[in-house]
């Protein structure tokens, strides 16, 4: 944004200027339709909520993974355990 800010003439903050930003970051949506705010607030909307998903998978898939880490150290050490009787 503030990229976009200096390579203005005026650095305050308008609707010119959020509509800049928003054909700049995402061009492939204002590439195929006009720009319009309530598309850009859409597009901002689903960002956030993507980057969320994102992050809750990241954290899903680790919680998994250390639950399978244990639960196959537990079993090695119930094969071990038998082994030795």
């Amino acid at each position: 944004m503030q990229l976009i800010m200096n390579c203005h003439e005026n650095n305050e903050l308008s609707l010119n200027l959020l509509e800049h930003y928003f054909v700049s970051t995402a061009s492939f949506v204002f590439e195929l339709t006009p720009y319009s705010h309530w598309k850009a607030i859409l597009y901002e909307v689903m960002n956030i909520q993507s980057t969320f998903l994102w992050n809750f998978t990241d954290a899903m898939t680790m919680c998994v993974s250390l639950y399978l880490t244990s639960y196959f150290r537990d079993l090695n050490k119930l094969i071990e355990n038998q082994q030795r009787l």
